[in-house]
């Protein structure tokens, strides 16, 4: 019998990609979203109408640091994050994979292009890798997409 319910999201199948490759070893990420709302009045009104203004997303995760970290096979990690952030002030391009199908196309995911806005790393004592954390804040649009 199996244990998989299409009814709700498993985390085991959500993903992070920076510049087209996977952050390897990810354990959680959080993709918030938020649009302002602005208050109106008219003269010789006592209602207010509230309209919606533009939106704005972030991305934070984390991830253990994997010392063998292979880029051939496409993954990505805590260096060369570092890297990007302290050489370049160029966008990286961010893809979530939160593990929800459309059922009548495919797999969905979220992308958009996104500046590196912190990282921070903390190793511990004993043999527990070390892990970090990422924040990138959105510059323009998340666009939805749908894999075939």
């Amino acid at each position: 019998m199996s244990t998989t319910n299409p009814n709700y999201f498993q985390s085991k199948m959500g993903l992070i990609m920076v510049d087209g490759s996977i952050v390897g070893c990810s354990q959680s990420y959080t993709m918030d979203t938020n649009r302002s709302v602005s208050e109106i009045q008219c003269i010789g009104s006592d209602s207010i109408r509230k309209i919606a203004g533009p939106y704005q997303w972030s991305v934070s995760f984390d991830a253990l640091q994997v010392l063998t970290q292979d880029a051939s096979a496409g993954n990505t990690g805590y260096d060369a994050l570092m890297n990007h952030l302290v050489t370049s002030t160029t966008p990286v391009t961010v893809s979530l994979t939160p593990g929800t199908t459309d059922v009548s196309t495919g797999q969905v995911y979220y992308s958009g292009s996104g500046i590196i806005e912190s990282l921070s790393y903390n190793v511990a004592a004993g043999d527990a890798p070390g892990n970090y954390s990422v924040s990138v804040q959105g510059t323009g649009d998340l666009t939805r997409n749908v894999t075939t």
